[in-house]
């Protein structure tokens, strides 16, 4: 069963910031689960424990804030306890794909993209910054295991590119000469 209309739902319910607990167990998304809300923290009950499986291509999750810096009132979130497992994915996919977030915590598991084309975790600016990160993040069997990026959008001229004021733990079980261990694109 495709868990991405549960995930959406719960996002929505949490329009005001809050938490989408992933209780222990296996999940399966198929498609792109998108979230815009901040703060909203996705918690599972650790590595391994909390395990969703994708099986479609494109990006599992898509976390972004697209809001006027300036204007934000709030910041933080969260993507914990959670193992994205790429096995089934299709080329191209990517298990969490995030940016222009301040303040965001991880502390995930991402294992398994290992298609042509597929990321693990993708660190993104699209409008503004995404600044401030703090955490973990363990990837392994990752065609690229971590990318760092900034794609700007034509109508967007404000976003630098800055990763500035991380505190982030990178652990990558480089077991194939084959795969890019942290990349720096743009």
């Amino acid at each position: 069963v495709d868990a991405a209309p549960a995930f959406t739902a719960a996002i929505k319910a949490a329009a005001a910031g809050g938490v989408v607990y992933v209780p222990a167990g296996n999940y399966t998304i198929a498609s792109t689960v998108r979230c815009s809300t901040v703060p909203v923290y996705f918690v599972g009950d650790g590595a391994w424990a909390s395990v969703i499986s994708y099986t479609g291509g494109g990006d599992c999750f898509s976390i972004y804030d697209s809001s006027d810096y300036g204007s934000r009132q709030k910041f933080a979130g969260g993507f914990v306890g959670i193992t994205l497992d790429g096995t089934r994915a299709q080329a191209g996919a990517t298990g969490l794909h995030l940016g222009d977030l301040l303040q965001y915590e991880l502390d995930l598991t991402v294992q398994n993209f290992t298609g042509t084309g597929a990321i693990g975790v993708h660190l993104d600016n699209n409008y503004y910054w995404t600044e401030q990160l703090y955490g973990r993040i363990y990837a392994q069997k990752c065609t690229s295991h971590v990318v760092f990026d900034w794609t700007v959008k034509s109508t967007v001229t404000t976003s630098s590119g800055s990763f500035e004021r991380c505190d982030l733990d990178v652990y990558i079980n480089q077991d194939n000469a084959n795969y890019d261990g942290v990349v720096f694109r743009n």
